[in-house]
């Protein structure tokens, strides 16, 4: 055995190196479709092609030792055996020996086999089924303007309301009679007629409505029960905006709208196009008109070939681009385009992203390169594709013809994956502990205020010099001097003078 297999691998090396010696010149079958093979220059040049295939053939022209020009068949076709036996497209070409080799989007089939020998596959891909995405609901006007509303329910707006009131008195009461706060300190005259006003009924209201927005204010109540109600309030500030910000963040990333998900949702395969009876193209002569016509073991299969037969929901098309084209003026969901998923993930970039396509995980096709039968190239090739596959320039070649600004153009097909968002506004019962919060440190701030009041008092009372001018404090409680006064004043200093 160790002799034959020395054997073998020196025939093989022999061979391959008056191959690369030779140089021989090779005629390639192909079709020109975007991105596997296209002409970039302009009408009237010579052609200069592009694509996957061009630099897949580069690649093994370079490793395997051999030149090559493209030919294209006539009738424009992959290739399907006519009732008498003959065959049509790049197909034909190589039976009829016109050519040495196919290269392009060809998919393995078992009649093909029969006639041709197939390469390594260079991909592998799905059958899916394109259609055009569901158009998107715009919101009215007014739904618009209440989602800014939606992240918590009318109670707890109700109640913010109440708080915000409730507190806003609070602070202005409290500041009123507090002994040290800023209008007593200014009557007794260590504190401006400015910071005198800090706390009015307005500037008390405009301070709790400041915090509520989390604007900055210029003083702070100075008294300790004061200092109490409005920590309640900051707490509840906090938890207030950070519970509306995080629920409105929530309500506006939930895409796109449920009528959009209903729609994505009836199709999930190639079953759905029969149970609800909708429209469908495929390409005459491709590999998906064969898996429809031939295939005798699925039933919804066999119907969608019963179908295409009879000229019913099927229907089709010359290539690719008509597809595609005849798809784009279609509403949504009324008619499918079946295809391989590598042959469309290129064209649906091309139009706005306005299509996206369902894999059929069932069915699974390749691509290969096609020989003639007992051709020396088929496992030569083969060998080069299957070390391309593993040094990743295959994937390399795929993320450079067929990545574009459009990702978002598979669907999955799983509910759970495109299940509507349950958005639930934030209720009372949620928001009740900082309320309660709020009115704990409202009920506090009182009685923290009551406790200075009576020790101010009890302060007080026990200095002579406070009870010695207590009159005349309380004829003037806001200690402002009036006209008359001044006048008396300035009376007595001229009657001094004179």
């Amino acid at each position: 055995m160790d002799a034959q297999k020395f054997l073998a691998t020196t025939v093989f090396i022999i061979f391959y190196s008056i191959l690369i010696a030779k140089g021989e010149k090779l005629i390639v079958s192909t079709l020109i479709q975007d991105p596997y093979l296209f002409n970039k220059a302009k009408s009237g040049n010579a052609p200069v092609y592009e694509g996957y295939i061009k630099d897949l053939l580069e690649r093994l022209s370079k490793d395997v030792g051999f030149t090559y020009d493209f030919i294209f068949p006539d009738d424009g076709e992959y290739g399907r055996q006519n009732p008498n036996g003959t065959w049509t497209g790049m197909i034909d070409d190589i039976v009829s020996e016109r050519a040495h080799m196919i290269a392009g989007s060809l998919t393995v089939t078992s009649k093909r086999a029969d006639v041709v020998e197939f390469s390594y596959p260079f991909q592998i891909t799905n059958v899916v089924m394109v259609l055009r995405r569901p158009d998107q609901a715009r919101l009215p006007v007014i739904d618009r303007i209440k989602r800014i509303w939606s992240p918590f329910e009318s109670s707890v707006w109700l109640l913010t309301i109440a708080a915000f009131f409730v507190t806003s008195s609070a602070i202005y009461v409290i500041s009123y009679f507090n002994p040290y706060d800023w209008r007593r300190l200014a009557r007794d005259g260590e504190a401006t007629i400015r910071e005198r006003e800090s706390f009015t009924c307005m500037n008390s209201f405009w301070f709790a409505l400041s915090a509520l927005t989390l604007q900055g204010y210029i003083r702070s109540p100075r008294s300790l029960g004061a200092r109490v109600v409005v920590t309640a309030w900051w707490m509840f500030v906090i938890v207030f905006v950070s519970c509306y910000i995080s629920k409105l963040t929530g309500l506006l990333q939930i895409p796109p709208n449920e009528e959009e998900i209903e729609g994505y949702l009836k199709f999930q395969g190639l079953r759905d196009v029969i149970n609800r009876n909708i429209k469908f193209m495929v390409i005459r002569g491709g590999a998906v008109d064969d898996l429809l016509r031939y295939n005798t073991q699925q039933e919804y299969i066999q119907r969608l070939g019963a179908e295409l037969k009879s000229g019913g929901s099927g229907e089709y098309v010359a290539n690719l681009e008509e597809g595609i084209k005849k798809l784009e003026n279609y509403p949504s969901g009324k008619k499918a385009y079946i295809t391989e998923s590598l042959m469309v993930k290129y064209q649906t970039q091309r139009y706005g992203c306005q299509f996206y396509f369902v894999n059929e995980k069932t069915v699974k096709r390749q691509y290969s390169l096609g020989f003639p039968i007992n051709s020396t190239y088929t496992n030569l090739m083969g060998r080069y594709i299957l070390q391309y596959h593993e040094e990743g320039y295959l994937d390399y070649l795929e993320k450079k013809w067929f990545t574009g600004s459009c990702n978002q153009y598979v669907f999955e097909g799983t509910d759970e994956k495109y299940k509507i968002q349950e958005f639930y506004p934030l209720d009372t019962a949620s928001f009740s502990g900082v309320l309660i919060v709020v009115a704990a440190g409202i009920l506090i701030g009182v009685l923290v205020t009551i406790v200075e009041c009576i020790i101010f008092k009890w302060a007080e009372s026990g200095d002579p010099m406070h009870r010695e001018h207590e009159p005349q404090k309380e004829s003037n409680p806001d200690g402002m001097q009036t006209t008359s006064s001044l006048l008396g004043q300035q009376n007595d200093r001229t009657d001094t003078q004179v």
